[in-house]
């Protein structure tokens, strides 16, 4: 089995240590594959205005085991930003080495690197030698969030990302629009073109450690979000792929202004396993503690509320964070290659999302799998490995009808899956293939990811 390594964010390790297509001696059970124990990137964008240990073990219990840097509340270059050199940015590195947790660093403060041109020269990154002193939970540093077409030079400049280089042997961050920003007004005619510039421009520059994120927030006032949201996805995991990147991504945790005034705990369920279902790294909850702009809060609540209590999303997160805990090993083991989509409405008004994908709609090029079926909307996410290991992630993506689901596979070659996840948090549960078939029921939102076995 090949090693992964998948970036420093993730423990690279050896995958398996025994053959998952194998039998054991005297069994006709397959034995199951030993995985190296790995996790993906979960964190929680904006942090309280407070910081102690005690706000830090909050945010553990959660199940977040990075800390995205940043708050902002508008004060341009104070020592309380998160920007690289600031007070605030050493002391809350003590606090997540003392809690157990990984930081991402924030370049620079917002303000400052919107109005200063000269800020990044200003301000280089091997000025700093905070790095060294904590680079044991240092997994990368966030660049710039949502660039336009002026920030691609900027933040691709040779001297800027040579002397990061200089110093951060982590992933150098960039998060990009998501699909239903007009592209016209950031400079581009096309989502691919923006794409394909940030990667030319920035993700060349690193030749490992490539890193590239998305925000998409599905739940806005009405449903118009909704069609591009795959599409989205497939996108930026297909220019992933071709860069040998990490890819990552926003989940909508916020309530009230722009977004939708209630969120179920399947609507957050639903996200995270979609983001899966594309391959990701990780992902951060937009937001964790409720931001405020002018001193007003921003939205009605996050993972925290108002006045920095847990709220019902935190609940939510703290048991999807569990499910996806029980398969993170096994999911990370391989890679993702295409994202399937299936609607079976007899009238033909299939879900418009499913539809924007570009999928094969089959799986004659898969050695395991011939088919999946299932009464309703469904993702597929095929994945594989460089031993001809093969891995699924199938998500019943119910976004209106929230029906449970029964799935079906279809094998070939292989009697068994082994399953991961869910909400029963399975982790390695044999499931016997009666002529050929087995069945995996999903919850309205739910995600489990499976692997054939012979």
């Amino acid at each position: 089995m090949r090693e992964k390594n998948a970036g420093k964010y993730i423990a690279a390790a050896v995958i398996m240590a025994v053959n998952p297509f194998c039998t054991a001696c005297g069994s006709d059970k397959p034995v199951l594959p030993t995985y190296s124990e790995q996790s993906l990137m979960i964190s929680g964008n904006w942090l309280p205005d407070e910081m102690n240990v005690a706000q830090l073990e909050l945010y553990k219990a959660a199940g977040l085991n990075t800390v995205w840097f940043g708050n902002h509340s508008g004060q341009w270059r104070s020592d309380e930003q998160y920007y690289l050199g600031s007070e605030l940015t050493e002391r809350v590195l003590g606090y997540c080495r003392e809690a157990g947790l990984k930081a991402v660093l924030q370049y620079g403060d917002w303000i400052a690197v919107a109005c200063d041109p000269d800020y990044r020269t200003q301000k280089p990154f091997s000025a700093y030698d905070v790095y060294d002193d904590y680079k044991d939970i240092i997994v990368g540093v966030s660049i710039v969030d949502e660039p336009q077409k002026h920030h691609m030079e900027q933040y691709g400049n040779d001297l800027l990302t040579e002397d990061y280089k200089s110093v951060y042997s982590v992933p150098y961050m960039c998060n990009l629009f998501p699909t239903y920003q007009p592209m016209d007004a950031i400079g581009y005619s096309s989502y691919d073109e923006y794409l394909r510039d940030y990667a030319e421009k920035i993700m060349s520059d690193f030749e490992e450690n490539r890193f590239i994120s998305v925000d998409y927030y599905p739940f806005g006032k009405t449903n118009e979000r909704y069609s591009e949201w795959l599409r989205c996805y497939e996108k930026v995991a297909v220019v992933a792929k071709e860069y040998d990147a990490k890819m990552y991504c926003y989940i909508q945790t916020a309530e009230g202004a722009e977004f939708q005034k209630s969120l179920r705990e399947e609507d957050i369920r639903l996200q995270i396993n979609t983001a899966l279902c594309f391959g990701v790294s990780g992902y951060s909850y937009y937001c964790y503690a409720v931001p405020k702009t002018g001193g007003e809060y921003l939205y009605d609540k996050c993972l925290l509320n108002q006045d920095g209590s847990p709220s019902e999303l935190y609940e939510y997160a703290q048991k999807i964070n569990g499910e996806v805990g029980s398969m993170s090993s096994a999911f990370l083991a391989y890679r993702w290659d295409r994202t399937e989509g299936f609607t079976d409405y007899s009238d033909g008004n299939g879900c418009t999302a499913i539809g924007l994908l570009a999928g094969t709609g089959g799986f004659g090029d898969r050695k395991y799998v011939s088919a999946v079926e299932s009464g309703g909307d469904l993702l597929v996410g095929c994945f594989s490995d460089e031993d001809g290991g093969e891995g699924y992630m199938l998500v019943n993506f119910s976004l209106q009808e929230k029906e449970r689901r029964e799935v079906t596979v279809s094998l070939k070659n292989a009697s068994y899956i082994a399953v991961y996840g869910g909400i029963s948090k399975e982790n390695g549960a044999l499931v016997k293939c009666k002529e050929g078939q087995c069945t995996v029921a999903l919850e309205p939102g739910e995600g489990k990811f499976i692997v054939p076995l012979v």
